[in-house]
């Protein structure tokens, strides 16, 4: 896994899956940073945690960081995307008897799997700026999540977190700001990855 590079002011991290969400907000954002903050570059990362596509959607993120590179017509403002490869059992839903849900629904989501996978990605962003010896940064850190949309993604959520997170590391500030109100007929005939 690669570190990334941070800066001492603002980090905008952006979560992509692979998927129509994550893209189309990341696109929004590297457009609305191109143009607002251009210096600005965001890091893209994807979670790895064992899903039995995490290949294809992790082949699909190369190619969705490089439309929005041509789409810009400036590839330094989104980053190389960074794969942390988080592979357990806990995340095993779909060979796990306790993950199935009531109906055995083999695409039951794990409750609080995004608490885990937040917590691994504010420790590899601490680890980063402990490396290059930054005392003291702000994050943002951005995906296709919208309010309400999964148990644990939620703004009460993302406020207790960061609450946590300010007692940890006073001087490490994250924000999770909440994406919303795009429709995915929008995403479709804005993107067309």
């Amino acid at each position: 896994m690669r570190e990334i590079e941070l800066s001492k002011t603002c980090n905008y991290v952006h979560l992509i899956s692979g998927g129509l969400d994550s893209a189309y907000s990341l696109l929004r954002i590297a457009k609305e940073k191109r143009e607002k903050e251009p210096s600005v570059v965001i890091h893209p990362i994807f979670f790895d945690y064992g899903h039995f596509v995490a290949e294809i959607e992790w082949a699909r993120v190369g190619k969705i960081i490089g439309y929005i590179r041509n789409f810009l017509n400036k590839p330094s403002t989104v980053d190389d995307p960074v794969k942390i490869s988080l592979k357990s059992e806990l995340f095993q839903w779909s060979e796990s008897d306790a993950f199935k849900g009531p109906e055995g629904n083999l695409e039951a989501e794990i409750e609080n799997r995004n608490l885990v996978l937040f917590s691994v990605l504010t420790s590899y962003l601490m680890a980063c700026a402990k490396h290059q010896k930054i005392p003291e940064a702000e994050f943002s850190i951005s995906s296709g999540f919208k309010e309400e949309e999964i148990a644990d993604c939620s703004l009460d959520f993302f406020k207790e977190y960061s609450k946590l997170l300010s007692m940890y590391k006073p001087k490490m500030k994250f924000d999770f700001p909440i994406l919303e109100n795009w429709s995915r007929q929008e995403i479709v005939r804005e993107t067309k990855i």
